[in-house]
């Protein structure tokens, strides 16, 4: 894929015909001051469910730290989906309880504004969205997918899936770097089909039969694209052509399924009538079991599993249990793991951080919505959990999106500069926000590696100021040149940290010329 760099947080735009509250908590610094950090190149996003195409609840190297305060709470009029978080806004999709048609949203990340939207997505009920390259896809429950500009709303495409009457399986894209421009979804009705979509023009890029399609985001990576369903039926396809590499048969099938996680080479599937099993990623093989009623999530060593209504950690090598906690005896949503804390919402609407390390409660907050469970058997709603990137939390509690930020933000949490030519040199910038931390002072800012840092004054900050570092990669060998930004202030959090990835090469192929153009190259 070619990623475009694209500015963060646009400026908001006009609302549409349905009532929508917005209620400022703490006021964010302006919206326009972020165009000077272009995110395109980081890796927290969170481009669908569970975050990432693995859905292993966990985005890459995140600012996100605590303590942390409501930015807004924006009531949509409907249930509001897992948030999805692009680097220009957040989208969601909610049922319009009047049509019943379900609507796709773009926010303002500064201000909880609406930037556009409501889009009628069609259907019924349920749609669901994902994020990749500057589109936002969705598919509804009839199996029409579309492709959304982020700033615009603009629809770039509309693709009819044919074969099958029922959509439940929110779409999942690519990874980055993969080389592949594909969304991936399932639908059901006379047997199942897995469908890849090319991402560009919505033309159907390859089909495949399935036992039988419902509720299973793909999970997709370079190797593969993952799919189960009601009996533990599982799947492996080679991600561009579509071939079977595997299938993980049972004696039974039927309809229902639910997204399956794939993390270190094993794929977590949950099945309620045959049992959770541990598949090999590679090959299909039975591995083990786990315990778990909503999607996990993962960080180094530890598994992070819901069963009933309390949160466990297991050590993935021994499986021995770490930790319980158990909140208020009401917890709902998948977790997800962001920068050494784990995140829950509970049906009383209160969400909480507890260490990732020791189970301790680290934080919490009381939302006047109940924050419901993702609903992965029926398509009465769009699928909703908990969400982070850019160094905010979002949590969809029935018809609001409330947002969450840390005292101090650095963005972004990563940056991939690709690979570059040794004894060149290129240079990106990092900002940090001061959102309510009440002023904040910068003792040093240094960079390791390949990698050097000009804080460009950036010394001190007032409360909702901003400023930034330009961060500069020049390699000095071949190869993988990793390093890290640290940034030693007073505010909360400190050291706040950004990986920086980079690879040097000795030379860059622009292009070839061949002469005469039908020159054969032989391979070998």
């Amino acid at each position: 894929m070619t990623f475009l760099r694209r500015a963060m947080f646009a400026m908001a735009g006009a609302v549409g015909s349905m009532a929508i509250a917005v209620s400022s908590l703490s006021p964010l610094p302006a919206a326009a001051a972020w165009n000077s950090y272009p995110q395109t190149f980081s890796s927290d996003q969170a481009m669908t469910y569970q975050i990432n195409p693995s859905h292993s609840g966990s985005p890459g190297p995140e600012t996100l730290t605590l303590p942390l305060q409501p930015s807004w709470t924006i009531d949509l009029g409907g249930p509001v989906s897992y948030p999805v978080m692009g680097p220009s806004y957040i989208y969601v999709t909610v049922t319009n309880p009047t049509t019943t048609h379900p609507n796709l949203y773009a926010i303002n990340y500064r201000t909880g504004a609406v930037a556009w939207g409501p889009i009628d997505l069609g259907g019924s009920w349920w749609a669901n969205a994902s994020y990749d390259n500057g589109l936002v896809f969705t598919i509804n429950v009839n199996g029409q997918m579309q492709a959304f500009d982020e700033q615009t709303g603009a629809v770039q495409w509309t693709t009819q899936l044919p074969g099958q009457s029922m959509f439940t399986s929110p779409p999942a894209s690519s990874v980055f770097g993969s080389g592949g421009d594909l969304i991936y979804t399932s639908g059901a009705g006379s047997g199942g089909t897995l469908y890849a979509v090319h991402a560009s023009s919505g033309a159907i890029a390859w089909q495949a039969p399935v036992m039988n399609g419902d509720h299973s985001v793909p999970v997709v990576t370079t190797a593969g694209v993952y799919v189960s369903y009601a009996c533990a039926q599982t799947y492996d396809f080679e991600p561009l052509h579509g071939a079977l590499l595997w299938h993980h048969a049972t004696g039974c099938e039927g309809g229902g399924g639910k997204t399956a996680a794939l993390y270190n080479g094993k794929l977590y599937v949950r099945d309620a009538l045959v049992g959770n099993t541990i598949l090999d990623a590679a090959s299909g093989a039975t591995l083990g079991s786990f315990s778990a009623t909503a999607a996990p999530a993962f960080s180094g060593s530890t598994g992070f599993f819901l069963n009933g209504s309390t949160l466990q950690a297991v050590n993935l090598s021994t499986n021995a249990v770490l930790w319980s906690f158990s909140g208020d005896g009401t917890l709902t949503t998948a977790p997800i793991v962001v920068n050494g804390n784990v995140y829950m919402g509970a049906s009383s609407g209160n969400t909480y951080a507890v260490d990732a390390g020791t189970g301790a409660q680290t934080w919490s907050v009381h939302l006047s919505s109940p924050i419901n469970a993702p609903d992965e058997q029926n398509a009465s709603q769009p699928l909703t959990g908990l969400s982070a990137g850019y160094g905010f939390l979002g949590v969809p509690a029935g018809n609001t999106l409330t947002l969450f930020s840390s005292a101090l933000q650095v963005s972004p949490g990563s940056y991939n500069f690709g690979v570059k030519q040794v004894g060149s040199s290129t240079t990106v910038a990092v900002g940090i926000t001061d959102n309510f931390a009440g002023g904040v002072t910068v003792s040093s800012a240094t960079a390791t590696g390949d990698y050097s840092v000009n804080s460009n004054g950036c010394t001190s900050l007032a409360n909702s100021q901003q400023c930034g570092f330009n961060v500069t990669f020049a390699p000095t060998a071949y190869g993988q040149r990793n390093g890290t930004l640290t940034i030693n202030d007073n505010a909360p959090g400190s050291p706040h940290t950004v990986a920086l990835i980079g690879a040097g090469s000795d030379y860059i192929i622009d292009h070839f010329v061949l002469t005469p153009a039908s020159t054969t190259i032989a391979v070998g």
